[in-house]
């Protein structure tokens, strides 16, 4: 999206404009009746799109796009983000657990890492709206939750990786679906005032790039007999990964620093095989012994001594909790469910549709009303409910970081003092469905607290710099 790639794109004869129509390929020089599409890459433009609104604060929608989607505003404003952040500041169960200060932030670094755009328009829509209906918010402010919402539906299409998400005409109703997606981003983003009424690169992106995608969906789909198309191929991922690891210890790497970084990707795929990898693990001894007995860490148990624990306030767990501890509920029955099988009594049992507190699951479906994501069930939720309220207790006597043990000596305790009783559960797997319940918060409700630990002491190292020190 440089000036150069611009130049280029003018000299060949493509444009992306507002009141004109958007010219993304020419004549292919040496292939007769074919095209040669030229794109803007979609990461760039989500980064450019996220670092253009923290610059400008608000973006302003059409009035067209707001009589269209019915929407009470037509302001895209930041700050009902930062309001979202500071709902979450002082709470370790969070509406918006995948949001930090460092999303709405305007550093160097943060505007060159695609991860923290595509985090902001994915994870924000779901805790403002959440927000708005709990009177938090007003209204109006369902236009941000509306237009991120649109930006990372877009991104997630325009980068897909997995025949879900991949254009594919087997669903012609889920793939007319995506096609209206991408068509209503374009007329979003060709009406949209980012600011100023000029023109904004980032928007010729997305015209240009979102224009390639369609052309070649069409063609691919309709006329060459592609099942699918994952987007992702058309982006250059591969070369931002290589590049990502390559100035991870110098950001202007020598042609030294170039091969020792690629020496450790290579040697990075013999020490760890990802469990989502399309090959299998070779147990077959390597050559070379990478790692010699001298480079192995020794394990060493730890034995648990009984920590005497004091007089701890036991606290009620807020409306606002409940449905936070709601969706944190599903994503631990994931993997208790894993350990029931295909019993539907226990199903039964652990998982309800319509029970209490779903508000926030509601919100972060991604695909409305399909009850994709796991609703725990009442009996579920009074566990959760009682299990959060001792672990509160913990964490307002501020004794967590004191404990040797503080898995074990959490654990213990709320064996101790709260009833798990599953009543319906098999009775061969009972106890291992209650046991697995407990350790998965306990070891979860602990790393989310440590998070919040460490965020608080690294906002209070980097608030320390020289530029707040009066060097007079």
């Amino acid at each position: 999206m440089g000036s150069a790639n611009r130049a280029v794109w003018r000299l060949l004869g493509l444009s992306s404009h507002r009141s004109s129509e958007t010219v993304s390929s020419i004549p292919h020089p040496h292939l007769e009746g074919r095209l040669l599409h030229f794109m803007a890459d979609p990461a760039h433009v989500i980064k450019n799109l996220r670092a253009q609104l923290l610059r400008v604060s608000c973006f302003y929608l059409s009035t067209d796009t707001v009589n269209q989607q019915g929407l009470p505003g037509n302001k895209v404003d930041i700050k009902d983000v930062e309001e979202v952040l500071q709902h979450d500041s002082d709470d370790d169960l969070k509406i918006a657990n995948g949001l930090s200060a460092v999303h709405v932030s305007t550093g160097h670094f943060t505007e060159m890492k695609v991860s923290i755009a595509v985090q902001l328009f994915r994870e924000a829509p779901a805790g403002i709206r959440y927000l708005i209906q709990k009177g938090k918010l007003p209204a109006e402010a369902e236009a941000t939750a509306w237009f991120f919402e649109l930006l990372w539906r877009w991104y997630s299409l325009m980068s897909s990786r997995h025949p879900v998400l991949a254009l594919s005409k087997i669903d012609v109703a889920k793939y007319e679906e995506a096609i209206a997606t991408l068509h209503l981003a374009q007329h979003t983003l060709r009406h949209v005032k980012m600011g100023t009424a000029h023109w904004k690169p980032s928007q010729a992106g997305l015209l240009i790039s979102t224009s390639v995608v369609l052309s070649l969906a069409e063609e691919l789909l309709c006329h060459r007999g592609y099942t699918y198309i994952l987007t992702s191929r058309l982006s250059q991922d591969c070369l931002e990964n290589i590049f990502s690891i390559v100035r991870m210890k110098k950001p202007t790497p020598s042609a030294y620093d170039v091969k020792c970084a690629l020496k450790l990707v290579c040697v990075g795929q013999f020490l760890h095989t990802p469990k989502s990898t399309s090959y299998d693990t070779d147990d077959s001894l390597h050559l070379a012994d990478l790692l010699g007995p001298t480079l192995r860490k020794q394990l060493v148990e730890f034995e648990d001594d009984e920590e005497q624990l004091g007089d701890l306030i036991i606290e009620e767990v807020s409306s606002t909790e409940c449905d936070i501890l709601a969706y944190f509920g599903g994503f631990l029955l994931k993997a208790v469910l894993k350990a029931t099988g295909n019993c539907e009594p226990c199903r039964a049992v652990l998982v309800g549709e319509k029970e209490s507190y779903n508000a926030l699951i509601n919100l972060k479906e991604y695909v409305k009303g399909a009850h994709n994501l796991i609703r725990p069930s009442n009996a579920v939720m009074g566990v959760l409910v009682h299990f959060e309220e001792h672990f509160k207790a913990f964490v307002t006597a501020d004794t967590i970081l004191d404990r040797k043990a503080p898995f074990r000596t959490i654990s213990r305790f709320l064996a101790e003092n709260v009833e798990v009783n599953l009543e319906g559960v098999c009775s061969c797997r009972k106890e291992k469905v209650e046991r697995l319940l407990l350790e998965k918060y306990v070891r979860s409700r602990l790393r989310m607290h440590l998070r919040q630990q460490m965020a608080r002491c690294v906002e209070a190292h980097s608030s320390k710099t020289c530029a707040g020190v009066n060097l007079s």
